[in-house]
């Protein structure tokens, strides 16, 4: 049986206002060379500039497994793909990759301004694997 361990992983600059954290129920962004703005369940977090992808809809037996993040004062990129092979990303080649696999994203805060410029990822992670952001 699989053990999980609940972690936050803080990541991106010291910047912008806080918002609240979210569970994750429906996610969208929008970016340009940055992610500008994420979308928690509607409701926006960051900035007005950017295109704005669809909005990635969980259903009831799905959830966030895997990510990858771009940042270093800002957060310039981010990619979340899902159990069921759907995903969403955004942003520019900018900052620092960190990727993470095999866990489940339960929610999302962090501080944002004109752009995103920090996240903390409240996830599960396998006991096992103790997955690192690389």
């Amino acid at each position: 049986m699989v053990e999980y361990l609940e972690k936050i992983y803080p990541i991106g600059g010291k910047g912008g206002a806080p918002f609240q954290e979210q569970k994750i129920k429906e996610i969208g962004l929008s970016t340009g060379s940055f992610v500008d703005a994420i979308y928690i369940n509607g409701v926006r977090n960051g900035g007005q500039g950017g295109i704005e992808t669809p909005r990635l809809v969980l259903s009831s037996d799905e959830i966030i497994t895997s990510m990858e993040v771009r940042s270093g004062g800002y957060i310039d990129y981010l990619k979340f793909t899902t159990n069921k092979g759907r995903w969403i990303a955004g942003g520019g080649p900018g900052g620092m990759l960190k990727t993470f696999e095999n866990i489940q994203l339960i929610a999302i805060g962090g501080r944002a301004g004109l752009l995103v410029d920090y996240l903390e990822f409240r996830m599960l992670i396998d006991s096992t694997i103790h997955p690192k952001p690389s």
